[in-house]
C-alpha cells in the first residue's frame, strides 16, 4: 500500500466542464475502492457538483466559487484560506490547469497529485507524467488513480444518481407522453453546431417516420435558441432547457428511446442515464471525448481538415465543412440502427 492509500482526508479536484466531469465518473468510484476507509471531499463548480450530489463515493461536496475581484490571484488566495481548514493530507486534481494544483498548494493540502501539464510540477509533491499516447479522457482519469495507488482498475461504471424528487418531477415533466426522443441541438462551442436547419430537419423526421414525441435539451441560457428551433420544426416539442435541472434532465434521457446531439455536456449526460446515444461529431476527436454510452452511434464524415479539435473553426471558405456534410438522412440511419438494440 502506498504512503497515498493511507491518507484518511481527501480533497478531489472535479473537472470544470459538465462532459468532462460525467467522464471522471469511473474514476471517482475507483478511487474509493482505493481509498475505502478515507473521507472524500469532491471540490468541483456548482454545476458539476450537481452531478454528485447522490454519489455514494462522495462523502462531502465544497463549491469552487472564487470570490468577486478583479485579479484572479487574489481571489485563489482567498478562496485558499477556506481550504486550510479543512487539513487535507491528501489533494488529487483532474483538471490539468496551473490554478488547479496551485490552490491545494495555498490550502496547505498535505499531499499533492495531478499531472506535470501547465508548467505546475513543483507545486505538486507527487507529478504524474501525462500518457504519452492518446487516450480517452476517462482513461486519463483512471490512468492518474493507478499512477499513484499503484492498483489497476478493473471495473469502469458509469452512473449518475438520481433521487425520488427527480423522479417525481420527470413523471410531471412527461405527463401525457408516451414514447419519446431527446434531442439537443446546441452546443457552447460553434465548431461542435450541427445547425438550427438540420435540426429542425431531425425533428420533423424523428416525429414523422418514428412517431416519437420530441424532448428538447440544453443549458438554461439557450432555452429561448430551443423554442426557436422547435417553432421552427413545426412539431410540439417539451423543452428540458426551461427547467434548469441537470438530475431530471438525466432521468427525462433515461426514459427516452433515444439521445440525439451534437459533442457536448448533454450527449455525456444521455450516456450515464444509459439510453441510446447517437452523437454528431466534426470537430472533435471520439477517440478522446466520445460519450461513454453502452448502445452508442458517431455519426461523422471524415474530410481532411477533421478532426481540428478546435472551438471555432479556422477556415474561411467553408466554416463548419465537417458537420455540414453531415446530413438527416445519415443521423436518421443511426437512430434506427441503435433502436434495433435492447438498452
Amino acid at each position: 500500500m502506498t504512503e497515498a492509500q493511507h491518507s484518511k482526508n481527501v480533497v478531489l479536484r472535479l473537472p470544470n466542464w459538465i462532459g468532462d466531469a460525467v467522464m471522471a465518473k469511473p474514476a471517482v468510484g475507483f478511487l474509493r475502492k482505493c481509498l475505502p476507509d478515507a473521507k472524500i471531499t469532491a471540490l468541483g463548480k456548482p454545476s458539476v457538483n450537481e452531478l454528485y450530489r447522490y454519489d455514494r463515493n462522495i462523502d462531502e461536496l465544497l463549491a469552487f466559487e472564487l470570490p468577486s475581484t478583479s485579479n484572479k490571484l487574489s481571489a485563489l488566495r482567498e478562496f485558499s484560506k477556506g481550504l486550510k481548514s479543512y487539513a487535507f493530507d491528501l489533494g488529487i486534481t483532474f483538471p490539468d490547469s496551473f490554478s488547479s494544483a496551485l490552490v491545494f498548494r495555498m490550502g496547505g493540502v498535505r499531499r499533492r497529485i495531478g499531472y506535470s501539464s501547465e508548467l505546475r510540477s513543483f507545486l505538486l509533491t507527487s507529478p504524474i507524467k501525462l500518457p504519452e499516447k492518446m487516450i480517452h479522457r476517462s482513461e486519463k482519469y483512471i490512468n492518474l488513480v493507478e499512477s499513484f495507488t499503484g492498483v489497476e482498475c478493473s471495473s469502469r461504471e458509469l452512473n449518475v444518481e438520481v433521487s425520488s424528487r427527480e423522479r417525481d418531477a420527470a413523471d410531471r415533466f412527461l405527463e401525457g407522453t408516451e414514447s419519446f426522443a431527446v434531442v439537443c441541438p446546441t452546443s457552447r462551442a460553434p465548431s461542435r453546431r450541427w445547425g438550427n436547419d438540420h435540426y429542425t430537419g431531425l425533428i420533423r423526421s424523428l416525429h414523422n417516420d418514428m412517431s416519437w414525441s420530441i424532448v428538447l435539451a440544453g443549458a438554461a441560457d439557450e432555452s429561448g435558441a430551443i423554442d426557436r428551433i422547435a417553432y421552427d420544426s413545426g412539431v410540439k416539442c417539451l423543452n428540458l432547457a426551461h427547467e434548469n435541472d441537470i438530475l431530471l434532465s438525466i432521468e427525462v434521457m433515461r426514459r427516452s428511446e433515444v439521445f440525439v446531439g451534437n459533442d457536448s455536456g448533454a450527449a455525456h449526460l444521455a450516456a450515464a442515464s444509459g439510453t441510446r446515444v447517437v452523437s454528431i461529431s466534426g470537430a472533435d476527436d471520439p477517440r478522446e471525448t466520445r460519450p461513454l454510452a453502452r448502445i452508442a452511434r458517431i455519426v461523422n464524415k471524415n474530410i481532411e481538415c477533421s478532426p481540428c479539435v478546435k472551438n471555432i473553426c479556422p477556415r474561411k471558405d467553408h466554416v463548419n465543412e465537417c458537420m455540414d456534410v453531415i446530413s438527416v438522412r445519415d443521423v436518421m440511419l443511426a437512430v434506427r440502427e441503435v433502436i434495433g438494440i435492447e438498452k
